[in-house]
Order: C-alpha cells, then structure tokens, then sequence
C-alpha cells in the first residue's frame, strides 16, 4: 500500500484477493507522467508493460484495476492539477483583488508603482522573476543597491501565493501571515526574516482600542515584503521617509533598516493609546471623587480591558524584538541589531507604563468602593444623629402621654402646652450645640 502511493498519485488504495491472475475490465491508467520506476513496488514487470503500454487514460475521478500478487489493487486518480500553483490561481483573480504598491529606492532616486489589475501583477511577478534569478546567479554585491519595498494592501489567496512562490515564503508562513489574531513573533530561515507584529491605535469615536496585524518580510535579495489589510496610517509614515531625499532611509541603503523602521513605528504607535487610557483614567478619577455613580465603574473596567489587551499584544512584541537582536542571521547587519537594542529599550518602557496604568485602574475601582463606604457611613451618620435628637422627645411624649389624675399637676396647667414645646426646643438646642462642638455636624 504505501509503495503504491508514492507511486501513483491516488485517493484510495483498496485490497482484494482475487481468484487467478487476470485483468479488470476497467481501463488502466497510464505512468508516463510519474517518475517514480522503484522495480520492488510489488508490481510485477509484465504488469508494468501493460500498464505503460495501455494508451486509455481514465478521466478525474475514474478508477482503475491491476492484479499483482494476488491482490488486486483499485486506484483512483486525482483531477489533473497544474504544475505550478500561479497557474491554479491566475484564472480565479480579478483586478478588484490586486492592489500592491512597489517602492524601489536608493540614495538618489525613488521609483513608486501601483499595481492594480492581473495584467500588471503579471508583469511584476515576471520581473521579480528575472531579478531574483540574477540575484542569485550574481558573484558580487552591487555598488548601489536597490531596495525594494512591496505592499500589499488586498490580502488575496491568489495574490499572496504568486508572490510566495516568487520568494520562496514557506506556506505555513503565509498562512500565518493572513490568519487573525496571532500572537506577535519573529521567526528566521536561512533566506527570511518575518514579524508578525500588532499595530495599536484607538478607532474613529476614540472610545475603544484598534488591533491591526501586519507581516513584515525580509526576503534574502533585499526586497522588504509587508502585509496588512487596507493602507495603514503607520506604514504611511514610513513612506514619507522614504520619499525624503534626506531622511535616514535614503541615506542609509540597508534593507534590514527599512525591516527595523517598520518594527519600530509599530513599538512607538503603543504610546497614542496609553495616552488616551491616561487622559480617560485622570477624568474617571475626578468623578469618583465627586460623585460616584454606576456608570463610572463601568467605564473604568472597560479601559481595563483594553489595557489588558494591550498587554496580551505587547509583552510578546518584546520577545519578538528580543528574539530578533540576538539573531545571527546576514539579513540584519550589526547596524540594525544596534537600533534593534534601543528599540527593545522602548518596548521596555512602553510595558512599564500599560502596568502602571493597570495599577492605578484597579486604584479606582477601589476608590470607587471606598467613596461608596464613605457616602454610606455619612448616611448613616446622620440618620443617627437624628435619632439621638428625638430620643429624648420620645421620653418626654411619652410621659405626659400616660394621662394619670393625680400627682401630675403640669397636664391641667393652663398653659402647659406651651411649656412642653419650650422644653423640646430646649433639649434640642442643647444637643445640636453638642454635637457641633464635637464636630459630628460637619
């Protein structure tokens, strides 16, 4: 069985013993297109010949039936694939999935191009055919090297697997690369280097947290490959630098420096949304602080959330900065893997303060419960000290109220009513200037 399927190419392989040696009645396939002729297959010589020299080719799906060994083996074929997958691919594209943007710099001169339809996906990927064969067929580096930065903005099937198959991008990387969420890494091979990083920003209203994923490829000709949905505000600063005649990009022509700046936007971008939280932590703590309600409690533990969130994004992009400073790959130059330490420096800090802000919103949700202690312990004050004010009164109504004839001279006083009402306001002006004294009253 397995001899059979490295073989022939087929879906299922099933075994039967027959009764003699003979041949189905269902048309053989022919072996013209495998390369494979391992004599210790279990298929004897003359069912080799009969199968080589049969010229009858079943159609996608059909089976058919050879005997060899007293067993009879089935096979069916698979639908004929291309051989090469932009083949498989190029029929299902359209113009609406193409958008790339080409950027090709040196010191002194700066080429853009926008690629848009099939047709001129085709004429790019046909000249970075030709560019990566004279590449690697090159004895020495150019005096002025070229770098090339390819975006694309459309992340289609179709597009990502012409373009890995140009660069040789593994397909697991580029699944990784188009699947959403993952974990921020930087992974090296002998001919790439790729990031997969978040980048952090705060939606349109300004109210919630922005996690966009972008793939940065260094490929080993010096093409810096990105990939992230729609055109992302941060790589658009990054193309400001590159169309500056005298930015740090055109001055220093390094693939792996454009590799870092990407890394490095994508660090710094963290700082806007702390900011934002910062701003939205110093308000909530003023309301607390005044008057406590419900809906404060709720705001703070959704910027908790989005704090947290930030944390699960930032603390694997410093193991991926990590990762990447110590790497000894040639695709870094020790140039780069010194701004690649600075950077880590600036992760570093970025950290520092997403834990602090943490801290101080579980600061406030504490406050918050304190504030309604406090509020409830004034209440409760005050409905306390009431009650000590009418205790008195309570005794005093309540004597006169028992109505005895004898030896209660007061209740048949003419002007007794008044008299009672003078001592209550007595009593009353004695507590209060009691408890005044005391400082319960303030």
């Amino acid at each position: 069985r397995q001899r059979c399927h490295s073989l022939f190419p087929v879906s299922s392989v099933s075994f039967v013993r027959p009764a003699p040696l003979k041949m189905s009645r269902a048309p053989l396939i022919t072996v013209d297109q495998y390369e494979s002729e391992d004599e210790e297959s279990g298929i004897s010589a003359a069912d080799r010949r009969r199968l080589l020299s049969t010229s009858a080719r079943p159609r996608s799906g059909s089976t058919a039936s050879i005997i060899s060994h007293g067993a009879t083996i089935r096979l069916t074929q698979l639908p004929q694939l291309p051989h090469k997958r932009s083949e498989m691919v190029a029929h299902s594209l359209q113009d609406a999935d193409v958008d790339i943007a080409v950027h090709e710099y040196s010191s002194k001169h700066y080429i853009p191009q926008d690629v848009k339809s099939v047709a001129a996906l085709d004429q790019l990927i046909a000249r970075l055919e030709r560019s990566m064969a004279k590449f690697r067929s090159r004895t020495e580096a150019p005096q002025q090297p070229i770098i090339r930065w390819i975006r694309v903005h459309n992340l289609n099937d179709g597009v990502l697997q012409r373009l890995a198959s140009v660069f040789g991008v593994p397909a697991a990387t580029m699944e990784d690369a188009v699947t959403f969420p993952q974990r921020p890494k930087c992974e090296m091979t002998a001919t790439m280097v790729y990031a997969i990083l978040h980048v952090l920003g705060m939606d349109d209203e300004g109210q919630k947290l922005r996690d966009d994923q972008m793939c940065c490829m260094l490929c080993e000709d010096g093409t810096v490959l990105t990939l992230a949905e729609g055109h992302s505000a941060l790589l658009e600063s990054v193309l400001s630098q590159v169309r500056k005649d005298s930015s740090r990009l055109r001055a220093n022509p390094d693939p792996s420096f454009l590799f870092f700046t990407a890394i490095e936007c994508v660090v710094n971008s963290s700082f806007a949304p702390l900011e934002h939280f910062a701003e939205m932590l110093v308000d909530f703590e003023h309301e607390i602080l005044t008057q406590p309600r419900p809906t404060v409690l709720q705001c703070v533990h959704l910027v908790k959330r989005e704090l947290t969130q930030m944390r699960r994004v930032l603390w694997p992009t410093r193991e991926a900065i990590m990762a990447l400073e110590s790497t000894e790959s040639a695709l870094v130059s020790p140039e780069t893997r010194v701004l690649l330490r600075s950077t880590y420096g600036v992760a570093i800090q970025v950290i520092d303060l997403l834990e602090t802000y943490r801290e101080v919103g579980t600061s406030l949700l504490e406050m918050y419960t304190s504030q309604l202690t406090f509020q409830m312990d004034r209440i409760m004050k005050v409905l306390t000290l009431v009650q000590a004010i009418f205790v008195p009164l309570t005794f005093l109504t309540g004597v006169y109220g028992m109505n005895f004839q004898y030896r209660m001279w007061e209740i048949n006083y003419e002007n007794g009513y008044f008299v009672f009402w003078g001592e209550v306001g007595f009593i009353m002006l004695v507590q209060l200037t009691l408890f005044y004294r005391m400082g319960w009253l303030q």
